[in-house]
C-alpha cells in the first residue's frame, strides 16, 4: 500500500493488478494486465511502489519488470475498442464524432456501425445496419442541428452505389432514413448547419445539398464546367461559416470554395505552383474560423493555411515551421486562442498569435499517431475529441501542461574504438580520462534523467578544443570523435526533457590524450638542443675557417709590406744612388734606362700597395673602402685643376664585396678616373657610387674629347675595364663620341 503526493491510495494485489483509491471522489480505479493492450500493467502481481520527483509512480512486479504511470500523460484520455467487451467501442477506426446537447457521445466507425455513450456512463450502446435500416455499418458523418436532431451519414452498403442520410428520433429511440435527400454516388462526407438554420450536406462524389427545414426543399450544387460560378468539385470534405455569413467548402483536389448566399455564387481558390501566397494544396480537409475571424484550413500534403481576406491570399505553415506533418485532417479551436490539429503523425497545439507548435504523439498518451479526417468534435464542457485508427483521444486543452522538471544529465558510457573502456569508477563520477595517442577514436553515451517521454529528450554536446559550437543531436544520446590529436580536451553535454526544459548543469569530463615520445616536450627539447649544437659546431667551423683565412690574409699583407715592399723600395733607392753616382756622365740611352727603371719601380710599388690593401681584411668594410675612392679621385682631379663632383656615400647597406670583387672594383675605378684625367682633356668630371641593396652602381662622366671605341689603339685601358668587369660578374656600359665626352656605367651584383 502506498500514498502518493495527491493523497491517492495505491494497493498492490497478488493477482488482480493495482487498485487506486481516490479519497476526494470516494471511488476506486483498477489497473490490470490486458494482453491486447500494450500500455496496460505488465502483470497482475504488484510488489512495491516508488514516486519520483516528477510525480511519476514506479511499480514493481513479480516477473513483470517495472511499470511506470505518468500523471501528465493521464491528461490524454483514450477511448478504445476492447476485444470481448461489448461496452467498449465496436471498432477501433473512428470516422465521425459528435457530442450532443445532453452530453452523449456519438461515434461513427468503419464497419462497426454507430456507437453512443450516454452522459455519465462508461459504456457504449451500438447501432448496427440491422435492425436500424442502415445501408452500411460504415458511419462517415454524425451531426446535431440546433433543433437537437442527430443526422447520420453512411457509405454505400452491399448492392448499392449510394450512401444514406438518417435522422435519430429521440422519443422513439429509432432511426429514420431521409429518402428525399439522395447523396448520389458514394456516401456522405459532412453535415453543417448555417446561421440561417439551413443544413448543408457534403457528399463524397456528388456535390453538396442544401436543406431548408422550413420549406422541406433540397437544393443540389454540383460542378458545372460551363458555369464559372459553380462549385469547383463534387467531392466535398468540409464546410464552415465565417462571421460574415459566408460559407466555405473544402474539396478533395478541387481547392477551396467561397459561397455568398446573397448572390448564390461560388468563388474558387486553388493552388498556383508559381505563387507562394496561393492555397498550398487543392485537397482541403478541414476548416475552422478562429475568434478573430480568420479562416484556417488543413490540407492533404500542404500543411496548414491561414486565409488573409484583405489580400485574398494564404499564409502557409508546414513541417518546416514545426508541424508534425503536412497532412492535417482535423482542426479544433480552444478557448485560449490555440488550434489543435490532428494529423497522420500525432496532434499539434498551434498558437495563432506566435505560430509556435507543440507536438504530441503516441508516447504522450495518444490513441495512436494517425488520426482520421472528419473525426473530431468539441464537447459542451470544452473537451476536445479526435478519432483515429485506434480509437478516440479526448482531453481538456488547459489540462495539457508542459513538463516543468529540469532533468539531470549524466554520462552513461565511454568507449574507445567502439569497445567500452574499463574505468576505476563509473563514468558519471569520473572527472578525467587519460588515453594514449593510439586511443584517439572514442565515443560517449549520455542520458537526461526524465522518463516522461525519454525518446523525446534532446541533447547537445561540445568537445572543447575540437567543436567551435555546441553540436545539437536531437534525441540521439551519443557522440563520437575520431582521429583526435594529442592534447587536453573537455567534453560537455546538456540534456532536456520531452518539453525542451534543459539541464542547468552540464555533465563534464576531461580527456587527456598523451602524445608519442617523439611529440613530448622533453624529446622536442633534446632534438632542439642537438640541432643547436650541430648548428653551433657548423658555425664554429665556418668562423674558424674564416678566421684562418683572415689570419692568412693579414700575414700575407704583412709579409708583402715588410719584405716585397721593402725590396722594391731598396731597388728604388739603389737606382737613385747609381743615378747620382753617374751624375752628368749619363748617356742619353743610360738616362732613358734610369727613367724606365724608376717608372717601373713606381708602378710596381703602386700595384703592390693596391694588392696589400685588397688582401688586408681590415679593408673589407665599406667604411674604409669608400673614403679611399673619394680621396683618390679628388687628389687626381685637383692635381690637374679639373672641376669635379663626387657623390660617394659613407657606407653601403647590405653585404660586403668579396676580396676579389673589391680588388677588381678598385682597379676599374682607378682606370676610369686615371684615363679621364690623363687622356680625355676634360675640365669637369662627375663621379657617383650608389646602391639599392641588390646592386652596386658606379657612374663616371667627363666633358673631355671622347673617342671612337671601335678605332684600334695600343692602349689597354678599355680592355682592362671590360675584362675586370666580367671577372666581378658585373655589366659595364660605355657611351662616348668624339668631341662629346665619355660616360662609364658599371653595375655589380651585391
Amino acid at each position: 500500500m502506498f500514498a502518493d503526493v495527491r493523497s491517492n491510495i495505491w494497493i498492490g494485489t497478488a493477482d488482480a493488478g493495482l487498485d487506486m483509491y481516490d479519497p476526494y471522489n470516494g471511488v476506486f480505479k483498477n489497473y490490470t494486465h490486458d494482453p491486447a493492450l500494450q500500455s496496460s500493467l505488465s502483470i497482475g502481481v504488484v510488489t512495491c511502489f516508488f514516486e519520483d520527483r516528477s510525480g511519476a509512480l514506479w511499480i514493481g512486479t513479480t516477473n513483470g519488470g517495472i511499470n511506470r504511470i505518468d500523471w501528465k500523460q493521464q491528461n490524454f484520455f483514450n477511448i478504445t475498442h476492447i476485444a470481448n467487451d461489448p461496452a467498449s467501442l465496436n471498432r477501433s477506426t473512428i470516422l465521425a464524432l459528435c457530442e450532443d446537447r445532453t452530453g452523449a457521445l456519438w461515434v461513427g466507425t468503419a464497419g462497426g456501425g454507430l456507437s453512443r455513450r450516454l452522459f455519465g456512463q462508461n459504456k457504449f450502446e451500438h447501432y448496427l445496419q440491422l435492425p436500424h435500416e442502415f445501408i452500411s455499418n460504415t458511419i462517415t458523418a454524425v451531426y446535431e442541428d440546433r433543433q437537437g436532431t442527430i443526422w447520420i451519414g453512411t457509405d454505400p452498403g452491399v448492392g448499392t452505389s449510394a450512401g444514406t442520410v438518417m435522422m435519430f428520433d429521440r422519443k422513439l429511440n429509432t432511426f429514420k432514413p431521409r429518402t428525399d435527400i439522395s447523396p448520389g454516388v458514394a456516401g456522405i462526407g459532412v453535415f453543417y448547419e448555417d446561421n440561417r438554420g439551413e443544413l448543408w450536406i457534403g457528399t463524397n462524389f456528388d456535390g453538396v445539398r442544401r436543406l431548408d427545414p422550413q420549406r422541406k426543399e433540397v437544393i443540389t450544387y454540383k460542378y458545372d464546367k460551363h458555369n464559372s460560378n459553380s462549385i469547383s468539385g463534387n467531392r466535398v470534405m468540409t464546410i464552415c461559416e465565417d462571421n460574415k455569413g459566408i460559407l466555405w467548402f473544402g474539396t478533395y483536389g478541387s481547392g477551396l470554395n467561397r459561397y455568398d448566399p446573397a448572390t448564390d455564387r461560388f468563388t474558387c481558390y486553388r493552388n498556383d505552383p508559381l505563387d507562394p501566397n496561393s492555397l498550398s494544396n487543392n485537397a482541403v480537409w478541414c476548416i475552422v474560423a478562429d475568434s478573430n475571424g480568420y479562416l484556417w484550413m488543413g490540407t492533404w500534403g500542404g500543411g496548414l493555411n491561414k486565409f488573409l481576406p484583405e489580400e485574398e491570399s494564404f499564409q502557409r505553415f508546414t513541417i518546416n515551421d514545426g508541424l508534425p506533418s503536412n497532412v492535417v485532417v482535423g482542426i479544433l479551436a480552444d478557448n485560449a486562442g490555440n488550434l489543435w490539429l490532428s494529423t497522420n503523425n500525432g496532434l499539434c497545439k498551434f498558437n495563432t498569435s506566435t505560430y509556435a507548435c507543440k507536438n504530441y504523439d503516441r508516447s504522450d498518451g495518444l490513441q495512436s499517431d494517425e488520426f482520421i479526417q472528419g473525426a473530431y468534435c468539441t464537447g459542451k464542457d470544452g473537451r476536445l475529441y479526435f478519432g483515429g485508427t485506434n480509437g478516440i483521444t479526448a482531453f481538456y486543452p488547459d489540462s495539457i501542461k508542459n513538463n516543468p522538471n529540469v532533468p539531470p544529465i549524466v554520462l552513461t558510457k565511454f568507449s574507445v574504438f567502439d569497445k567500452q573502456l574499463s574505468l576505476s569508477q563509473p563514468i558519471n563520477l569520473t572527472r578525467e580520462i587519460t588515453l594514449s595517442y593510439q586511443q584517439n577514436f572514442f565515443s560517449f553515451e549520455f542520458a537526461a534523467l526524465d522518463y516522461t517521454a525519454p525518446e523525446k529528450n534532446q541533447y547537445t554536446h561540445k568537445l572543447e578544443g575540437i567543436d567551435e559550437d555546441w553540436v545539437y543531436r536531437g534525441n540521439r544520446n551519443f557522440a563520437s570523435y575520431t582521429d583526435i590529436a594529442p592534447g587536453k580536451y573537455v567534453f560537455r553535454v546538456k540534456g532536456s526533457n520531452n518539453d525542451g526544459v534543459w539541464s542547468k548543469k552540464d555533465a563534464v569530463v576531461s580527456i587527456i590524450i598523451t602524445p608519442p615520445f617523439w611529440l613530448t616536450w622533453w624529446f622536442k627539447a633534446i632534438v632542439v638542443l642537438l640541432i643547436l649544437n650541430v648548428l653551433y659546431a657548423i658555425h664554429r667551423y665556418r668562423v674558424n675557417k674564416l678566421l684562418a683565412v683572415e689570419r692568412t690574409r693579414v700575414r700575407i699583407a704583412k709579409d708583402l709590406h715588410d719584405e716585397v715592399s721593402a725590396t722594391i723600395t731598396g731597388i728604388s733607392y739603389f737606382s737613385d744612388a747609381i743615378s747620382k753616382e753617374v751624375g752628368s756622365n749619363k748617356t742619353p740611352m743610360l738616362q732613358k734606362l734610369f727613367s724606365l727603371v724608376k717608372e717601373s719601380v713606381d708602378q710596381v710599388q703602386e700595384s703592390m700597395s693596391d694588392i696589400i690593401w685588397s688582401i688586408n681584411p681590415e679593408n673589407d668594410r665599406w667604411e674604409t673602402i669608400l673614403p679611399k675612392f673619394r680621396r683618390y679621385a679628388s687628389d687626381l682631379c685637383e692635381s690637374k685643376n679639373i672641376k669635379y663632383e663626387i657623390s660617394i656615400p659613407a657606407s653601403i647597406p647590405g653585404k660586403d664585396l668579396s676580396m676579389e670583387k673589391r680588388h677588381n672594383f678598385w682597379l676599374i675605378f682607378k682606370e676610369m678616373v686615371t684615363n679621364a684625367v690623363k687622356h680625355s682633356g676634360c675640365s669637369e668630371m662627375i663621379i657617383a657610387i650608389t646602391s639599392d641593396n641588390k646592386q652596386l652602381i658606379l657612374n663616371i662622366k667627363d666633358n673631355g674629347k671622347g673617342f671612337d671605341p671601335e678605332k684600334p689603339t695600343d692602349r689597354n685601358g678599355v680592355k682592362n675595364i671590360k675584362s675586370r668587369s666580367a671577372a666581378t660578374g658585373g655589366k659595364v656600359e660605355l657611351n662616348t663620341i668624339p668631341g662629346k665626352g665619355t660616360e662609364w656605367k658599371l653595375v655589380i651584383q651585391l
